[in-house]
């Protein structure tokens, strides 16, 4: 049985997702957490990869969920410049792992352990890009990884 999220349901431009992970490297010879901490790394690098998804017309602010990780929602908040190319608002909302992921656009997943995650990720319905960081995020049914390797942000497409 293929997981309900295992399929990018929006336009997702993979091609140019290796340009925005280029361009958010990490200084060498320092860790990431030393030079500006990896979670404004992590929330500029999702802020990017949205710009290149081709989402259905709306009017309708494009909401960000986050599960799990209450400092990323934060960073992503700090982070924002404004409406999307194409006019949307963007509104980042924190949930937990219990919570409905109705009305995100895209939802980021913190480790929330293989059961909790599944659970949620089962609960997605619609066009949702989902993203997470763990090692089995995308076997769980996730669409995007992102993780730091060699003091660069990588990215996993399932």
């Amino acid at each position: 049985m293929t997981p309900p999220s295992a399929t990018c349901p929006v336009g997702l431009r993979a091609g140019t997702l290796g340009i925005v992970a280029a361009t958010l490297v990490l200084v060498p010879g320092q860790p990431a957490r030393a030079q500006i901490g990896h979670v404004p790394v992590k929330a500029a690098f999702l802020l990017n990869v949205i710009k290149f998804v081709q989402w259905p017309p709306s009017s309708a602010p494009l909401v960000i969920g986050v599960v799990g990780d209450k400092a990323l929602a934060a960073a992503m908040t700090a982070a924002i410049k404004g409406p999307t190319g194409d006019g949307r608002v963007i509104e980042v909302r924190v949930l937990g792992a219990l919570d409905d992921p109705a009305g995100c656009d895209v939802l980021h997943v913190g480790d929330l352990g293989a059961v909790d995650t599944v659970a949620l990720l089962e609960r997605v319905r619609g066009p949702v890009l989902t993203v997470g960081e763990t090692p089995r995020f995308l076997r769980d049914g996730g669409i995007i990884r992102m993780f730091i390797e060699d003091r660069r942000i990588r990215f996993q497409i399932n």
